[in-house]
């Protein structure tokens, strides 16, 4: 369709690209980017436009938008952040009659941010032409871009996405995350359109394939979006099905309205709305102008009612979010929070990479900035947020399996992880450990292995004929300083802190917390420094790398593992000998 839609005009193709405006500080090989924050309000509506696959005439139905909006003499800007071999602006602006330039200025609010001449895919044109994009620089431009545009008068705001959800990115050397499918340090990487512009967090809608054996398609797009967390407010479809069998649109209407919905009635639809999905006619001939078309009564009625349903919807999401501070701040117990006095919180509207995405209010809606998410999430967040690996293999054992409980019963995932975990080389249990005891989180984890612990103790104790404890009291190693979770026992296996002192009426500190040594970065060199009251020759030892401070094997042959085993005999017996007084 869209080969049909550029041979309709002679398109002169004109080369521009905005900087992108970040500026990157490296650390150890990452690129943490600063990029301009935008306004989410209401006076700014947004949504990416995605297609169900190449040629279903997203770029018809973005221009039918934009024209509808201008025709009733409302802002509005379209953005094609990647553009290959032709110009989609070219085709948008000759179906306005120059009726943007008058509400907008010269060159009105249509905005080619990246293109090459090649008509290929971008990942392939951008390497055949030399010239690469990477996935940042796509979005800190496209970012800067929204940035100047909330800061302006009120806009609709129309982004078009390039071929299908699926459909490569710009391909970069840049792009090194695995998501990005290159295969080596010299390789240009990509990423799909879905995964290039998730860390917007702007919802979205769905040119769907209208043609026969389209529904399938479609459905599959509609998917793809949901699973990597697109909130998709509509499905338009230019609808060349229509004939003696009927039109692809009661089918999508009926699936996406009972898929997600629970079957007792709960939930929510893939969709909210019955106006969500809306079909246009059929386009005419290659050889007949498309003006008859865009002028037609029943299409300028469609987009128009399509339009403000998309309105209503961006409304009422703006609405959501401002409301979701007080309503937390109503309803939720934080960890590690003083309740008392309390009224403020951090609003995140989504996270993606390292990044979580903010708002914060402001006078006629909320700012959406980027933060490095330093703590990883509590620790949880290694592969960063998002990451589509985790999220379609999550999927997968959702949609196979659901919950098996897990007594008495085996299936794949669990004796693979099992495997991996007791016999790869990178397994904690190589050489130890015969059997892996799943459980919940880190708390209860160590929650089981104390009881494993002292079940054990007990069981050699009665191999021996001596079952009684004989009043003997148990006692837990643990390290100073630390924290193994919330629940009553392991906090009671920690040193009195902020974290456990005042909790709870149990509450009582018991073990033996012993020293530990440190590994520090210091003007340059990597060391591990001995604890103070270790019998070592030397307080600081220093290392190549991080890889020689982890190599299990040679710290278990050097001296100061010698030392430290010392001191922890030293400090056991220091222990009992008080402990029996």
């Amino acid at each position: 369709m869209k080969r049909n839609i550029l041979s309709r005009v002679r398109i002169h193709v004109h080369h521009r690209s905005y900087n992108a405006c970040t500026e990157k500080l490296s650390v150890r090989n990452r690129s943490f980017s600063s990029v301009p924050s935008y306004q989410v309000s209401k006076r700014f509506p947004t949504h990416l436009v995605f297609g169900a696959n190449t040629d279903v005439g997203k770029t018809v139905v973005s221009t039918a938008l934009v024209k509808s909006n201008v025709d009733s003499n409302q802002r509005v800007n379209y953005i094609k952040p990647l553009q290959c071999g032709g110009s989609d602006e070219s085709f948008v602006h000759k179906h306005l009659d120059g009726k943007l330039d008058a509400n907008h200025g010269t060159g009105g609010g249509l905005h080619t941010l990246f293109e090459w001449n090649t008509p290929a895919s971008p990942h392939l044109a951008s390497r055949l032409e030399n010239k690469p994009v990477s996935d940042d620089m796509v979005l800190s431009t496209l970012q800067s871009k929204l940035s100047t545009i909330t800061k302006s008068k009120e806009s609709k705001i129309w982004i078009e996405t390039a071929g299908g959800v699926l459909s490569p990115s710009s391909a970069s050397p840049e792009n090194t995350r695995p998501r990005h499918a290159n295969e080596g340090p010299d390789s240009w990487g990509w990423s799909t359109q879905a995964d290039l512009y998730k860390p917007m967090h702007l919802p979205a809608i769905l040119v769907g394939d209208g043609r026969l054996g389209g529904i399938s398609a479609t459905l599959s797009a509609l998917e793809s979006l949901i699973l990597r967390g697109y909130d998709v407010h509509g499905i338009v479809l230019i609808d060349e099905s229509e004939g003696e069998h009927g039109s692809n649109l009661p089918a999508l209407k009926e699936y996406a309205s009972r898929c997600m919905a629970l079957r007792g009635g709960g939930g929510r639809p893939l969709l909210r709305s019955e106006d969500s999905i809306v079909s246009l006619p059929p386009l005419p001939p290659l050889e007949v102008p498309l003006d008859g078309w865009f002028e037609s009564s029943q299409v300028k009625e469609q987009v128009e009612r399509f339009d403000g349903f998309l309105n209503g919807a961006w409304g009422g999401h703006v609405e959501i979010l401002q409301g979701l501070k007080g309503g937390g701040l109503d309803s939720l117990w934080w960890p590690f929070t003083q309740h008392q006095g309390h009224d403020s919180a951090t609003l995140i509207d989504g996270a993606a990479g390292d990044n979580y995405s903010i708002l914060t209010e402001t006078e006629d809606g909320m700012e959406r900035t980027d933060h490095f998410d330093a703590c990883a999430s509590w620790w949880t967040q290694g592969m960063g947020h998002g990451d589509t690996s985790l999220t379609l293999a999550a999927a997968a054992a959702a949609g196979k399996f659901g919950h098996v409980i897990f007594a008495d019963n085996i299936h794949e995932p669990a004796v693979a992880l099992a495997d991996r975990l007791l016999h790869s080389k990178s397994g904690p249990g190589r050489d130890w450990a015969s059997r892996v005891f799943f459980t919940d989180d880190g708390s209860t984890a160590m929650e089981v292995a104390i009881k494993m612990g002292m079940k054990k103790f007990i069981h050699n104790r009665e191999a021996n004929g001596d079952g009684d404890l004989n009043g003997m009291k148990l006692t837990v190693c643990a390290q100073k300083d630390c924290y193994h979770g919330d629940t009553l026992g392991v906090m009671d296996v920690a040193e009195p802190s902020v974290f456990n002192e005042g909790q709870h009426p149990w509450f009582e500190s018991k073990g033996l917390f012993l020293s530990y040594p440190t590994v520090s970065y210091v003007n340059g060199s990597i060391g591990v420094s001995a604890p103070s009251d270790c019998p070592a020759d030397d307080s600081m030892i220093s290392f190549d790398s991080i890889d020689d401070v982890l190599n299990i094997d040679e710290r278990l042959s050097s001296d100061l593992y010698r030392h430290y085993c010392e001191l922890i005999q030293k400090e056991l017996v220091t222990y009992q000998q008080e402990t029996n007084q």
